[in-house]
């Protein structure tokens, strides 16, 4: 709905029978909560498709960050507003939770990430998507998940579960082994690989990654300073090895947050068209195309904006 400077509706988009004017509706964000599986529980944002229809289910994009000390749920929008009001428009909700490990939380909370990269995020994301698939309007088995930096770190981990809830993975600029990260930051929290080599066994991505049975994206800028480009080329070399597809996109001269030159409105056009590939279907309401209405706020080039993709490490 809009209001004016008093807080008084003017009218409202949602159900204009207008459809030009219906499609320009925002979702409305739900703040919910989660107990985990320690008992803790978890901070969640589930953004809805614009115009649910009762009865008919929807896939969900998951957009996750769990590295330590970042908070990515808010009661606010973030960077990534354009993008998730898009998603919305065409029929795809989007799904957020900060796991254990997380900022602004207590003490206990935010350290029992310590010496336990690859675990307890993972634990807390998969019970988080029980959660999300007992809900009445999710497609649960066209779920996606995204993540860029520890993000896409964790979007490799949960795409590589034994039993992954999710049907398909973005990753873009993932950390994929701790040992080629910047020691400041891994030492601080799972020490070094001399005291804790089974720890940074545990945490790796490419011993998993023979484990690829779902449709998998991976993105990367070829001059990040950051996560070096080293850990995707890494992830490459395992799955060619193991003759499993998957596909990749790289973008020569880009560091960490692949930007400058339109590329940002390349990132996001890729990733809308992977998920619309294989998160859409026949039997459920996603992908739908809005009625033209001029420039929508939320058309393809406005939902390329920078992406919140977390606090450092961003990896």
């Amino acid at each position: 709905m809009v209001l004016n400077q008093q807080g008084q509706q003017v009218f409202v988009l949602d159900d204009n029978p207008v459809p030009e004017w219906r499609s320009l509706a925002k979702p409305r964000p739900e703040l919910v909560t989660i107990t985990g599986p320690s008992g803790a529980e978890l901070n969640g944002l589930l953004v809805p498709p614009v115009g649910r229809i009762e009865g008919q289910k929807y896939p969900v994009m998951t957009y996750v960050y769990g590295g330590p000390h970042a908070q990515i749920v808010r009661d606010g929008w973030g960077r990534l507003q354009p993008f998730i009001v898009f998603l919305a428009q065409r029929g795809i909700g989007t799904f957020i939770v900060d796991n254990r490990g997380s900022g602004n939380r207590d003490r206990a909370f935010t350290r029992a990430i310590k010496n336990r990269f690859g675990d307890i995020e993972v634990e807390d994301q998969l019970v988080a998507q029980a959660w999300l698939k007992e809900q009445p309007w999710v497609d649960g088995d066209h779920v996606g998940v995204f993540g860029w930096s520890y993000g896409g770190y964790m979007s490799l981990l949960l795409i590589l579960e034994e039993e992954t809830p999710f049907a398909a993975a973005v990753s873009v600029a993932p950390v994929t082994d701790w040992k080629l990260y910047d020691t400041h930051y891994t030492e601080r929290y799972i020490g070094t690989p001399q005291q804790n080599g089974e720890v940074y066994e545990r945490a790796e991505v490419i011993r998993r990654a023979k484990g690829l049975e779902r449709p998998l994206l991976v993105m990367h800028g070829m001059a990040d300073d950051n996560v070096l480009f080293e850990h995707s080329l890494a992830l490459f070399e395992t799955l060619q090895g193991e003759s499993l597809p998957f596909e990749l996109m790289v973008y020569p001269g880009r560091a960490h947050g692949i930007r400058g030159r339109g590329t940002q409105l390349h990132v996001y056009r890729m990733i809308w068209r992977f998920f619309s590939r294989e998160l859409c279907t026949e039997l459920n309401g996603g992908c739908r195309v809005p009625p033209a209405a001029g420039p929508a706020p939320a058309d393809e080039k406005a939902a390329t904006a920078q992406a919140d993709t977390g606090s450092a490490p961003q990896g």
